[in-house]
Order: structure tokens, then sequence, then C-alpha cells
């Protein structure tokens, strides 16, 4: 790179001894690495299947930034659907998610980053969480409704 810098005519660079073999094996190089990569990042996916909806820039983003909450949550419209957000009132622990419609709904347990700083081993416990809650809040919901639901069933039904 030193000697092409030096030499910016073309013609310059192609009298340079050896470029064209340095290329190529740069070339090769390059495709091995890229080829790395692509394994690396594919065997990513198949530890935590929603990796499969956002594309490589924004995997390799997310796994660079595997213990940055900020960062990761930029990619969950992607990963869950109707999920924008989570809560997170330090950086280390996550309590809620949020959706586009600015609606919360609180986890059952808090995660926590700390323990397992690989990627998709706390996305995997945040996706148990948001199942868990919702089942959760879910039930409570269904018991609410049954108990007032039967005394609607009585008033409405017709004198006998």
């Amino acid at each position: 790179m030193r000697k092409v810098a030096a030499k910016p005519l073309i013609l310059e660079v192609l009298g340079i001894p050896g470029i064209q073999k340095s290329l190529e094996r740069l070339s090769d190089l390059f495709a091995k690495i890229q080829k790395a990569l692509g394994e690396y990042l594919e065997s990513q996916r198949q530890a935590f299947a929603r990796f499969y909806f956002v594309g490589d820039e924004d995997l390799l983003e997310i796994i660079g930034n595997s213990k940055d909450v900020t960062n990761v949550q930029r990619h969950f419209p992607k990963m869950f659907a109707g999920i924008v957000s989570l809560i997170s009132p330090d950086t280390v622990t996550i309590e809620a998610m949020t959706s586009r419609e600015n609606e919360e709904v609180a986890f059952t347990n808090q995660v926590s980053i700390s323990e397992d700083p690989i990627i998709y081993v706390w996305l995997s416990k945040i996706e148990f969480q948001m199942r868990n809650s919702l089942a959760h809040a879910l039930d409570k919901t269904v018991a609410g409704i049954t108990s007032g639901a039967d005394i609607m069933i009585i008033a409405n039904e017709a004198p006998a």
C-alpha cells in the first residue's frame, strides 16, 4: 500500500515488481476472511433464530455492541414484531418492553445482561420474559373478565 500510495498513477503501479502476485494473494486472503465471517454469522443465527431477520451489517453491529442495550434495541423492530424498545434503569438490567404505541409491559422477572454477556443468551432470556410476562398479563386479564362475565351473562338472560 505504501508503494502504491507513493506512485498514484496506474502505469507506475503496474511497474512495481510482484504487485499482481501480491494483489492475488490479498484477494484470496480476503475471500477466506469473508467466508469465515459468513460462517460465524450463520452460527450466531443458528444460536438465536431471530438474527435471521437482520442483515449481516446489522448483526455485526448487534454482536459488537452486545453489552450496550441502547445500541442493540435499535434493531428490535426487525427481530420482534411490535416491540420498539426495552426499559432499562441502568445498563445491565432490563425491566420492561415498549410497543410502537408506547404501551409498556413490565417483565415478571428482570433480565440481567451482566450474568450472560453473550448476546444470544440474554436475548433468549428477554424473549422468554416477553412471552412469560404477556402470558401472565393475559391470565390476569382473563381472570378479571371471567369474574365480571358471570354477572353480565345473568343480566343478559331472558326471563323464563
